[in-house]
C-alpha cells in the first residue's frame, strides 16, 4: 500500500488476486491473508495494529481500516 492509495482500493486489487489465486486452486486461508495484508499497511495504521490483528475474517479487516481511514 503506498501513500495514494485508499483502503478500498488496496483491497479491491488484494481480492483480485486472492480471486485469482482460488480460480487457480490454490486455497489460501483468511488468517494468512490478513496476516499478509497487516504486513503491508502503511505507517500511519502501526497505532491500530494491535486492535486489528484481532480480526478473524478479511470484511472485518476492511471495515476496521476504512474507520481508521
Amino acid at each position: 500500500m503506498n501513500m495514494r492509495e485508499s483502503v478500498t482500493y488496496y483491497f479491491s486489487q488484494m481480492m483480485t488476486i486472492i480471486n485469482n489465486m482460488w480460480i487457480l486452486n490454490d486455497k489460501i486461508e483468511d488468517i494468512i491473508i490478513i496476516e499478509k495484508t497487516l504486513q503491508s499497511l502503511m505507517l500511519k495504521f502501526n497505532f491500530v495494529m494491535c486492535s486489528i490483528e484481532e480480526s478473524k475474517v478479511i470484511d472485518e479487516l476492511q471495515n476496521s481500516l476504512l474507520i481508521h481511514e
